[in-house]
């Protein structure tokens, strides 16, 4: 077993050369506003790019609909001459190229020696969160210059800061890389290198503007309850039974079995809330009446309390959003459930039409995302699919624990063809259920 790690490792560096000869795109060049890149990746509109120094490094994920990708790397945290290295992958995570570049900046920065009475401990020090950035302030008398760092899955870095008066600091860092509801950790450190504070603080969901309701559209007089998967706030935990008059009963907190990514560390909830926005926008664009269980991750929802609130609005169609895990680390796939023997379906449509009413929203959706495997199921084991009294269809919108579905699920390009998906599957649905009251 030693022997093929100690193989594998040897080889990684080889197979790395071949793949940036192959794909040799790749120019980096320093700009005063960083290092611009430009590079072509022919087939692919969605690429990462990862770039690492001493001071900083972050990753990000580009779309392109050509395949042409270029822009500026800002290097706002490189206070000093350093070798940076800059890396393109697949939303796979897999290595198509790399260069690297020397990059020369004159070193503004430089610690100052503390005086003898400086603190040893901050207590003070407070986080702002912003959409992409984490403003901070705190007061270490006796110190003028200090180390601050900052860690997060998608952009990490360091920088000397100093003193703006009597030891108090204060300063914004901006972080374009991060994604809404990113943990963000803050770490000051001495010229010695002790940690005077540490503190976390997650980036802000800022919404998106729902829109309204036109008049005269193709989904006008439908509407539509949308219910983004989980939450963040706890909700009490209860035992339900898993249908109306079943003896079989569950516990549900509204957050148990949240996916997460395996490279973006995002949960599904927030992942769920975005797309579900974005679905609720479109459908208004068609003239849907739209509502949603949740419009942010601080409310906490019980799966009846879901079922019952479409049931309160009306709802012509019950729009469920999730994201999926699996084992396999390849899982590419979009998967449509639907109650199977609760009562409360049988009330609904027969089994044959809420097939087929799935099946329709699954095809749309397929044709906007080019996802080519999709599974439509009737199941029992979603609670809040049983206890509603509308047609309702929990979507998997993608796998989390897969790194190319995990990548493009929180890019708004992507998501904005899941959404469009979801939408035209309603019109799709519409022509369903006029077809079987035919």
């Amino acid at each position: 077993m030693l022997l093929v790690f100690s193989l594998a490792f040897a080889l990684m560096p080889l197979a790395g050369v071949f793949a940036a000869q192959a794909a040799s795109g790749l120019s980096v060049e320093q700009t005063q506003e960083g290092i611009a890149y430009s590079f072509s990746v022919p087939g692919r509109e969605f690429v990462c790019l990862q770039y690492q120094n001493r001071n900083e490094q972050g990753m990000m994920t580009l779309y392109s609909a050509q395949g042409l990708f270029q822009g500026v790397l800002p290097m706002r945290y490189t206070q000093s001459p350093s070798n940076t290295q800059v890396t393109v992958l697949s939303p796979a995570q897999h290595h198509l190229m790399s260069a690297s570049i020397a990059f020369d900046v004159e070193a503004t920065q430089a610690f100052v020696k503390a005086q003898p009475d400086a603190v040893n401990k901050v207590n003070d020090l407070t986080l702002t969160a912003g959409e992409k950035e984490m403003h901070w302030a705190f007061t270490a008398s006796g110190h003028e210059t200090l180390m601050l760092q900052f860690s997060s899955v998608m952009q990490k870095g360091q920088l000397i800061i100093t003193a703006k008066d009597n030891g108090h600091f204060s300063g914004s860092l901006s972080l374009p890389n991060l994604y809404a509801r990113d943990l963000v950790t803050i770490t000051i450190k001495d010229q010695k290198g002790r940690v005077l504070a540490k503190e976390k603080e997650r980036t802000l969901f800022i919404a998106p503007d729902p829109g309204e309701t036109i008049k005269d559209g193709p989904l006008s007089g439908v509407i539509v309850c949308i219910d983004p998967g989980h939450q963040q706030a706890p909700v009490e935990s209860k035992s339900i039974p898993v249908m109306p008059g079943s003896n079989k009963s569950v516990f549900s907190d509204g957050k148990s079995g949240m996916a997460q990514g395996v490279v973006t560390f995002r949960k599904e909830s927030i992942a769920a809330l975005e797309i579900s926005y974005l679905t609720c926008i479109e459908l208004r664009k068609l003239g849907a009446e739209v509502y949603m269980t949740r419009w942010n991750e601080e409310t906490g929802v019980t799966n009846l309390n879901r079922a019952g609130y479409a049931e309160e609005v009306g709802a012509d169609y019950f729009i469920r959003v999730h994201l999926n895990m699996s084992a396999r680390r390849d899982a590419d796939a979009l998967y449509v459930y639907s109650p199977n023997t609760s009562p409360y379906a049988a009330l609904v449509v027969d089994k044959q039409t809420y097939k087929n009413l799935a099946q329709a929203l699954l095809d749309a959706m397929k044709a906007e995302t080019g996802v080519r495997h999709g599974v439509v199921r009737l199941s029992d084991k979603f609670i809040g699919n049983n206890w509603a009294k509308m047609p309702t269809f929990l979507v998997e919108t993608g796998f989390m624990s897969a790194p190319a579905n995990d990548v493009l699920l929180s890019h708004p390009v992507y998501q904005q063809r899941v959404a469009l998906g979801m939408a035209k599957g309603v019109i799709e649905m519409e022509k369903v259920k006029a077809a079987s009251l035919e």
